[in-house]
C-alpha cells in the first residue's frame, strides 16, 4: 500500500527498511532475500519464493519434471500433447494461442511491420 513521503522526513521508514521512494510515495519493496529479485506484487514475490523453498513440490507423472508450484506443472504436461493441429502443415502444438501466431507468421501474408524504404515485409 502506498504511503505519501510526507510521512516519513527522511523519506524512509525508520522502522522498516523494506521502503523505497517512487514518484514522491513510498511503496513496498517486494525483493526476494534468496536472489535479490524484486517483484511489482506480495503475489508474485510469494510465488518466486516457491522456486527457491519447494523446489520440486510437483511431478510430472510423464517424464519426471519437477515443479514448485501448480501452475507451472499444469503447462508442462499440456506440452505433452499437440491437441491443436495446423490445417496447413503436419505441425501441431500444446496451446491454440501457438497454433494461431505459427498460422500469422508462417502460412499468411499478413505481416505487422513494413520497410519504409523498399515497402518488403
Amino acid at each position: 500500500m502506498p504511503v505519501p513521503t510526507s510521512d516519513y522526513s527522511c523519506g524512509e521508514s525508520s522502522t522498516c527498511g523494506e521502503l523505497k521512494t517512487t514518484k514522491g510515495i513510498l511503496t513496498m519493496k517486494n525483493e526476494c532475500h534468496f536472489c535479490n529479485k524484486i517483484y511489482k506484487s506480495k503475489s508474485g514475490l510469494r510465488v518466486h519464493l516457491q522456486s527457491h523453498i519447494k523446489k520440486d513440490a510437483f511431478t510430472c507423472k510423464l517424464c519426471g519434471m519437477k515443479y514448485s508450484n501448480k501452475r507451472a506443472l499444469k503447462l508442462h504436461i499440456s506440452s505433452h500433447s499437440n491437441d491443436f493441429p495446423c490445417d496447413f502443415c503436419t505441425k501441431s502444438f500444446s496451446q491454440k494461442s501457438n497454433l494461431k501466431t505459427h498460422i500469422n507468421l508462417v502460412h499468411t501474408s499478413i505481416t505487422r511491420f513494413e520497410c519504409d524504404i523498399c515497402q518488403k515485409r
